[in-house]
């Protein structure tokens, strides 16, 4: 999903500007959910 992200960031870069603040968080909530969905289905 980070990857998805960042290339349709890239791709639309040209017609939307996003701030790095917001990439940023977005990434670390990606990021955040990853870890935690692991940690999840780990105790199963």
């Amino acid at each position: 999903m980070v990857l998805t992200f960042i290339g349709t960031k890239m791709l639309i870069a040209h017609w939307v500007h996003l701030p790095v603040v917001a990439s940023l968080v977005v990434i670390a909530m990606l990021i955040g959910a990853s870890v935690i969905a692991s940690l999840i289905a780990t105790r199963k």
